[in-house]
């Protein structure tokens, strides 16, 4: 499974997947899922992103060195809001690999 939450890489995950699931045996599954960030992500590094690192390593967030432009979207990230990103994220990808009728 090749994954990532920046929908701009899907391109190239959706390349990857064709060129290893032609050169895998065939009992081997390549998969690039796209998961589920919500209805309004934010923009890059904004409040979603940064809500998640907070969830997982607020060590690495220092909003005080945030560029000026997303200063006032970030006034809403919380470790809280991060978890409940990764959840929803996380349970989508499950979801949409997930053989159907499995539990």
């Amino acid at each position: 499974m090749l994954l990532s939450a920046h929908g701009g890489n899907q391109p190239a995950l959706d390349a990857a997947v064709a060129e290893l699931g032609a050169s895998l045996p065939r009992a081997v599954t390549v998969c690039a899922p796209r998961g589920d960030v919500g209805p309004s992500p934010g923009t890059y590094s904004g409040a979603w992103l940064t809500s998640v690192m907070l969830a997982l390593r607020p060590d690495l967030v220092d909003l005080a060195h945030a560029s000026p432009d997303l200063a006032r979207e970030l006034e809403t990230a919380t470790a809280t809001r991060g978890q409940a990103h990764i959840e929803r994220f996380t349970a989508s990808v499950v979801a949409s690999v997930r053989p159907a009728g499995s539990p």
